[in-house]
């Protein structure tokens, strides 16, 4: 049980520290992601109002006279700093005429633009339609003026480079951050449950102890019971005290097998057995009993269907269920002991009519001690610890176990096992 806690619990704080972590990192990328944006947006409209004395001596009937390679003179064009572009670089800037063919270009980084790479850009952007977009690693926007179109490009390789770049770091730093304070997580963790686990060993220690000890005098108290009751002859009070003890056995022989189940002490042999032919033989001498309680006992089982795990401990889960089923169903009721097969699973069910559990109830039913408020008396026997055992057998088995109940209908325990490890 420790152990299980200490799992779920290492396994919630990295689980926490990883969602915390990605949304540190998602954050910082997506952070420089904007900024890259805003940027180069900015930088884009830089070049855009940059060009705006050039539509205005357009406008005045001036014309520029290109240079050679189909260049604009830049030194007729109001230029834009690189500090203002931030760390934006490399910038072309493309007229069109009004029929969309290249008319000039120019660019304020030498190498980085050719008349083979503008005429790759222009057709990308012709392709696109729209009036901004991506090209590899060149942004552009586009603006109609007096004369046909002007296309302001700008290169983002290195800030692409610097992104890619962050996402590795960020990843490897918060790998090696988790790696870290998961190791941290796990150490506080077992420290902190230290005390827990000291004293669930105490509890389970005097659990062990006292049951081993309340044996002999119950054994000594139904002794003598039966010993004046050959003296005295059947008596009314005898007759309670040897229900008490007999009641009194079996409390201690189910704290006796769940401590065993909790410490480990007995090593269990699993291998594979005729899960049908089991059920059979656990349910066969329990059909008498049902039917000294005026109830039917039937069943729904087929022999050849085999499952892994321990045939004995999987028979005493079976009675166990087909015990409280018999105790708790209504007079006159039917009890159907069923094996179902789903892939590898293997569904044992066990169904009463006649009974209904909330689902309040069905919450805890499994809850040691725990009985429902319609089973709180005493005249249906029981100490709460059969459905506990239950549970117990099934999670060494590594399966589950369940409860459905409907007030018409009744209520059905589900058991399922797995057929092979």
């Amino acid at each position: 049980m420790i152990e299980k806690l200490r799992r779920r619990l290492t396994l919630g704080s990295l689980a926490a520290l990883l969602l915390i972590l990605a949304g540190v990192i998602a954050a910082i990328n997506l952070s420089n992601g904007y900024l890259l944006r805003q940027q180069t947006s900015q930088a884009l409209d830089m070049l855009l109002s940059g060009n705006a004395d050039e539509l205005a001596v357009q406008d005045s009937g001036r014309t520029e006279r290109p240079g050679e390679g189909g260049r604009w003179d830049p030194s007729g064009l109001p230029q834009v700093r690189a500090a203002s572009l931030a760390r934006v670089s490399g910038s072309c800037t493309i007229r069109l005429n009004r029929e969309g063919q290249l008319h000039e270009w120019q660019s304020n980084t030498t190498g980085l633009y050719d008349d083979q790479r503008v005429q790759e850009l222009l057709e990308a952007i012709q392709q696109d339609g729209g009036s901004q977009g991506r090209f590899g690693d060149q942004v552009w926007r586009k603006e109609e003026r007096s004369y046909g179109w002007l296309i302001v490009c700008l290169d983002i390789a290195s800030e692409m480079a610097y992104a890619q770049t962050l996402l590795r770091i960020t990843v490897v730093v918060g790998a090696a951050a988790l790696v870290l304070l998961g190791i941290g997580a796990v150490l506080l963790i077992r420290k902190a449950l230290l005390p827990v686990q000291q004293a669930f060993a105490k509890q389970q220690q005097f659990v062990w102890d006292a049951s081993h000890e309340l044996k002999t005098p119950l054994a000594v108290i139904a002794t003598n019971a039966q010993v004046l009751e050959k003296e005295c002859g059947e008596n009314e009070y005898l007759g309670y005290i040897q229900s008490e003890v007999r009641s009194a056995n079996q409390l201690v022989q189910n704290l006796l097998t769940l401590a065993r189940m909790d410490a480990g002490k007995s090593p269990v042999a699993f291998a594979r057995f005729d899960l049908g032919q089991a059920l059979l033989q656990a349910a066969l001498p329990l059909e008498s009993l049902a039917f000294e309680k005026g109830k039917v006992l039937e069943t729904h089982v087929a022999e050849g269907m085999y499952a892994y795990g321990n045939q004995e401990l999987v028979q005493q889960l079976t009675v166990i269920l087909l015990s409280n089923a018999i105790q708790y169903a209504g007079p006159g009721g039917t009890i159907t002991l069923s094996l179902e097969a789903h892939g590898r699973q293997r569904w044992i069910r066990v169904h009463n009519t006649g009974s209904y559990i909330s689902p309040q109830d069905c919450q805890r039913i499994f809850d040691r001690f725990y009985r429902a408020e319609d089973s709180h008396s005493r005249e249906n026997g029981g100490s709460g610890l059969g459905l506990s055992i239950a549970q117990s057998i099934i999670q060494l088995h590594k399966g589950r176990i369940f409860v459905e109940s409907d007030p018409a209908s009744g209520t059905r325990f589900t058991a399922v096992l797995m057929d092979s490890e």
